[in-house]
């Protein structure tokens, strides 16, 4: 037998192996998978656009942003703000000082965050004020402003040699007081400076009016220390002397001595040896101004000098003033003043006594149907002197006396007619009634006299008014 050859072999064999078998074809049907993909894409879509619209929104941490950016990064997040201001000292104006929700926190869009904010320090805060004295410098007084952040002040130098450099003199503050006051409030200080020395060239001020030398002197910033004295050469009113000669260099701040002319010198005599037309005369000739009063005198006699404001002997400028007292001696005239009012007496008697009479009125009181209310009746002294220091006896009238009517007796149907009545009665005793209507409900009790303010059959002044109350009844 013909060996066959291996891949013959194969062939003639029963159960080939499947890769060698002829090859059969089937129709398979078209896949559905793309669709299911697609789908599942979209749903995806959906799904992620649905989260970003409605993911939750971290808080972030605010404090110490401005407005400007918390307003943008809300915006951005669709989240709602609301502000609440308040004063701060430590947080900048604008800046956020707190929130209502912590950071990092989740919070949905549309939320509300509440922030604080900072609209800088309290302008109205009650400061308390240090002990300001003369151991506080500027700088530490500026170090204070900062510190407590007040900005209505104000430094005030003021030339003061007796203290240090820029040293506190005072201060003042515009409220009422140092422990009311504000950080808005004014607050002043003065503050010691020392003056700037310059050279200056003395002038020559003999004979320059008052004025003229200290104008020059205060431009120049010299002091002046005056002096007056008299002088018959100088007019007055200027310069005598000065205690540095003209030419000299002194330092701005020097003080000067200048001597000021008082005019010519008056030497005052003793008046008491000339009369009233010599002192005058006198006065006239010497230019002094010549004040006389007049004054009553227990031992001086009329027309003589009880004194002179200025003693004999003094010097005096021209110009001067000098008061002469004369006498008026120890007696004065008295008028008659029986039948005019009291108030002329005592009118008469305040004036005497202020040129030193030292009168004094015994006054007593008694009805006179001759002499009306409070006109004198009689007077100690009448058309006569007497001497000063007297008591004069005076008596006055308290007007007629009369007897008082009952007035209760008095009738009538109508309380008109019984006033008319009552009037009547009144004035033909002397006196005057005032009348009072009284209403009543009760007819027996009306037009009747039930009151009068003076009891009957008492004797009384014609000048005093009686009240009288009648009933009458009620319409």
């Amino acid at each position: 037998m013909s060996e066959k050859g291996f891949l013959e072999q194969l062939n003639e064999k029963e159960g080939k192996p499947e890769s060698f078998q002829p090859e059969h074809f089937e129709k398979v049907k078209k896949s559905n998978l793309k669709y299911y993909l697609i789908g599942l894409l979209v749903v995806v879509g959906v799904l992620g656009v649905f989260y970003m619209l409605n993911r939750p929104v971290v808080m972030i941490d605010m404090v110490g942003m401005n407005e400007n950016d918390v307003n943008l990064w809300a915006k951005n997040n669709e989240i709602q703000l609301i502000y609440t201001d308040l004063y701060s000292e430590t947080v900048e104006a604008g800046k956020v000082i707190s929130q209502s929700i912590m950071e990092k926190t989740n919070i949905n869009k549309g939320d509300i965050v509440e922030l604080s904010v900072s609209r800088g320090i309290d302008p109205d805060k009650v400061i308390l004020l240090p002990l300001f004295d003369n151991f506080w410098s500027k700088s530490a007084i500026v170090a204070w402003i900062e510190e407590n952040h007040i900005s209505n002040y104000q430094f005030i130098s003021v030339v003061d040699e007796a203290a240090d450099e820029d040293t506190l003199l005072e201060y003042s503050v515009e409220s009422e007081s140092a422990d009311t006051f504000k950080r808005s409030d004014r607050i002043v200080f003065n503050i010691a400076v020392q003056p700037v020395k310059t050279i200056i060239t003395m002038s020559d001020l003999l004979n320059l009016s008052q004025s003229q030398a200290e104008n020059w002197a205060l431009t120049n910033g010299v002091e002046t220390i005056i002096k007056t004295a008299y002088s018959n050469s100088v007019d007055k009113g200027k310069v005598m002397s000065q205690d540095i000669l003209a030419g000299s260099n002194i330092e701005s701040g020097s003080a000067i001595v200048l001597v000021i002319s008082k005019g010519p010198a008056i030497k005052i005599v003793d008046f008491q040896t000339m009369t009233i037309a010599e002192a005058k005369q006198w006065a006239t000739q010497n230019n002094v101004q010549l004040i006389s009063e007049t004054k009553y005198h227990m031992t001086i006699p009329t027309n003589k000098i009880i004194s002179q404001s200025i003693s004999a002997g003094t010097w005096v400028a021209s110009g001067s003033k000098i008061q002469l007292i004369y006498s008026l001696g120890n007696r004065l005239a008295i008028a008659d003043f029986v039948n005019l009012p009291l108030s002329q007496l005592e009118s008469f008697v305040s004036d005497q006594n202020g040129l030193g009479a030292k009168l004094k009125l015994s006054i007593t009181y008694q009805y006179s149907n001759v002499t009306s209310i409070n006109r004198i009746v009689y007077v100690e002294h009448r058309d006569t002197k007497i001497n000063i220091d007297s008591e004069i006896e005076v008596i006055v009238s308290l007007g007629g006396l009369v007897k008082m009517p009952d007035l209760s007796l008095l009738e009538s149907m109508e309380a008109e007619y019984l006033a008319l009545e009552v009037i009547k009665t009144c004035e033909s005793s002397g006196l005057t009634c005032k009348i009072i209507y009284v209403t009543t409900e009760e007819l027996d009790l009306a037009n009747k006299v039930i009151y009068q303010s003076v009891e009957p059959d008492m004797y009384i002044s014609d000048s005093t008014l009686v009240e009288v109350h009648i009933t009458k009844l009620n319409d």
